[in-house]
């Protein structure tokens, strides 16, 4: 434990008011109930009693103004605190963790000026992500308010690890305009220990006051930190979709960095297969410390695999979010090239394979190089230039539909998910009874999007939309022997109403079940095609006519 005292707290001796190891009052309490044998650190700063900071705040306050804010820069005492505990934390980090082989687990305690020390301490460090790694918990008593004094406030990751104290009616953290901290200003001026909470937050003073609490609190913190384990991220359980094969994420267990996934979650599969492909670290702006996996899988029986891309904090291993699923020119997605996926220059960056017309199932050619970065509520993806967002408008024309949809837009989505998805507005087209057929803004004409309460079972293309082609290469054109050859045994030969002949592929493999692309002939080649839900896959109506 590394304790930084507040302000004019002496750190001589054992009988002394700071207590005998440098913690100050406060906490030396909270060192008292951390485990036997944890070290100790008291920062030896000066810790200089800050008038400009303490007494003239709380004199202002008490003349009853209705709105204080000083803001003011950090007291010098402070910013040379901050330097020297910046100086401990290496220091700490390269001895220890080469006389112990291993990571130096620190917990971290400040009071009063002391939580401004490592505020500003920390704040330094930002660029240095090893270090902070080391910092499992941190406790801040009567943390100053920023109405007090400016300082830096801890990144979103140090906050994930952060437990801050502010009594009732501590004016320090509170602030000169909490009302409550208004009533306690006479005492605080008197420096009584009795009447001004500041001044109770461990020792005598926090027992007679009732908050001797407060101290056992932070130290069962600050316990539970040191005793939490490192992550092993190639031995952990793990939320994943395969890459959106479902829904809903399904829980695997992964040992050595591979496991399996059985049960009815994961959709009709007998199980999936899944291995870690990379686990990278570093630092993205405003989450801090992160780690992202890429983790492979494949789900039994089938003839492919899936990569998703997922980030977690450093911290505690919770997951922060998944980086887009992304759709390339042809029926599957691009593949990971898993060594070339890094953290650097604030970014994910990785390179990927995308399919292009012609190429053969596992066998993409299109290398791209993409990053990713965090707009405080999902990742954005971007080109190679990082600039500006890549892949926002996907090209439908280049896509191949299959029985689960066209690209990134899948059965069962909403027509929101689905306008996200392709990066465009979907205008409703026709209205029928039961369902709705939408086009899409930019094209290509001649694709819709059928959509029954508001979710989408089917995709059909007509003229002029003769570039689209299914997974298999066939599109509107393509004769009749290229169909009946291309789908063999799973094709079925049928008369509509109108008398034209439609050719049905209904794939045999049990994950594909009640799903089907029906073809609509004319003059012995393709007219039109519609895929999806088998109830809704028709070619006459219900959404509109013919």
């Amino acid at each position: 434990m590394i304790g930084v005292r507040g302000s004019g707290e002496n750190p001589i001796g054992p009988n002394h008011p700071g207590g005998a190891h440098g913690l100050g009052v406060p906490l030396e309490a909270v060192y008292e109930r951390l485990p036997k044998g944890t070290g100790v650190y008291g920062l030896p700063y000066e810790a200089r009693a800050v008038p400009q900071l303490f007494i003239g705040s709380v004199a202002e306050a008490a003349k009853g103004q209705r709105s204080l804010k000083f803001g003011g820069p950090p007291p010098k005492t402070t910013e040379v605190g901050a330097s020297e505990l910046v100086d401990q934390f290496r220091l700490q980090v390269k001895v220890c963790d080469k006389k112990l082989k291993n990571k130096q687990r620190i917990v971290l305690g400040g009071y009063s000026q002391g939580s401004l020390v490592i505020r500003l301490a920390l704040n330094q460090l930002e660029s240095e992500p090893l270090i902070l790694d080391h910092i499992k918990g941190i406790v801040l008593l009567g943390d100053p308010s920023r109405d007090l004094v400016a300082a830096p406030a801890l990144s979103s990751d140090l906050l994930s690890r952060r437990m801050s104290v502010c009594l009732f009616g501590d004016l320090i953290c509170k602030g000169p305009n909490d009302k409550a901290a208004r009533k306690t200003a006479s005492a605080c001026i008197a420096e009584s220990t009795f009447g001004c909470p500041h001044f109770q937050y461990g020792g005598k003073a926090a027992l007679d006051a009732g908050t001797g609490r407060t101290a056992w609190k932070a130290a069962d913190y600050l316990k539970s930190a040191l005793q939490r384990p490192d992550i092993d991220w190639r031995n952990r359980t793990y939320n994943l979709t395969c890459d959106d094969t479902v829904k809903d994420p399904v829980k695997v267990a992964l040992r050595d960095g591979k496991g399996t996934a059985r049960g009815e979650a994961i959709g009709g599969y007998d199980r999936w297969d899944v291995r870690i492909q990379r686990i990278t670290q570093g630092k993205l702006p405003s989450l801090g410390s992160v780690t992202a996996v890429l983790f492979f899988c494949t789900p039994q029986p089938s003839n492919f695999f899936t990569q998703e891309l997922r980030v977690y904090r450093s911290s505690n291993g919770s997951e922060i979010a998944r980086v887009p699923h992304l759709s390339g020119g042809e029926w599957l997605p691009p593949e990971y090239q898993p060594e070339s996926v890094a953290i650097r220059k604030d970014r994910i960056v990785a390179d990927l394979k995308f399919y292009g017309p012609g190429d053969p199932h596992g066998s993409p050619s299109r290398l791209r190089h993409l990053s990713w970065t965090w707009d405080g509520r999902q990742f954005v993806t971007h080109d190679a230039g990082g600039d500006s967002p890549a892949l926002s408008r996907i090209e439908l024309s280049r896509e191949r539909v299959t029985v689960n949809g066209i690209g990134p837009v899948k059965l069962g989505m909403s027509p929101e998910e689905a306008a996200k998805a392709i990066g465009a507005t979907i205008p409703v087209e026709s209205r029928g009874p039961t369902c709705v057929d939408h086009t899409v803004d930019g094209g290509p004409t001649g694709l819709f999007l059928r959509f029954t309460q508001d979710r989408l079972v089917a995709v059909g293309v007509r003229p002029p939309a003769t570039e689209i082609h299914t997974a298999s290469g066939i599109h509107i054109g393509s004769t009749r022997d290229d169909v009946m050859e291309t789908y063999a045994a799973e094709i079925e030969a049928t008369t509509s109403v109108h008398g034209n002949e439609e050719l049905v592929f209904a794939p045999a493999a049990p994950e594909f079940a009640g799903k089907v692309i029906a073809f609509g002939m004319v003059d012995g080649t393709v007219g039109l095609f519609i895929a999806g839900e088998r109830d809704w896959a028709t070619l006459t109506g219900p959404c509109g006519g013919d």
